[in-house]
Parts: structure tokens; C-alpha cells; sequence
């Protein structure tokens, strides 16, 4: 796995950032070919998906998805 900088992680104390950067390749696998369908909207409805299956609060996942949406309202095409 590569971090952020494209830099190895390697070693056992560097397990949480290779847990994470799986974590990261994982989302981006399953993000479908949605052609013209927003990105971002699938990109952040992912992350609402990981949020419940962790078992988030609901009160963190409201936040969240409030953030999403006034996001997605300034930003529609990107």
C-alpha cells in the first residue's frame, strides 16, 4: 500500500495508515461507472454507506449528510 506521498507503509506501527489506505482503495473499487451520474454524489453516498456500517451515531451520520447535501448544492456539476 502507498500513503498519500505514494511512500510504502511498511511496518508494524504503520498499521493504522495501511489499514487506512486500504480502507481508501477499497471505496474507490467499488464506486460504479455511473457515466454522467454526479461523482461526487457517489463518492459522499459511499462514505454515508462505511458510515452506517460502522455503526456511526446517528446524530454524526445526520451531520454528515447535512454537510453532503449543502455541499453538493454549491457544487451540482462537479
Amino acid at each position: 500500500m502507498l500513503d498519500a506521498k505514494e511512500h510504502p507503509i511498511r511496518g508494524k506501527d504503520n498499521r493504522a495508515a495501511a489499514e487506512f489506505a486500504w480502507h481508501e482503495t477499497a471505496v474507490m473499487a467499488a464506486v460504479p461507472d455511473n457515466g454522467e451520474d454526479n461523482q461526487a454524489r457517489t463518492i459522499l453516498d459511499l462514505d454515508l454507506q462505511d458510515m452506517e456500517r460502522r455503526r456511526v451515531t446517528k446524530k454524526t451520520v445526520d451531520a454528515y449528510t447535512g454537510y453532503f447535501k449543502s455541499f453538493l448544492t454549491l457544487y451540482p456539476v462537479l
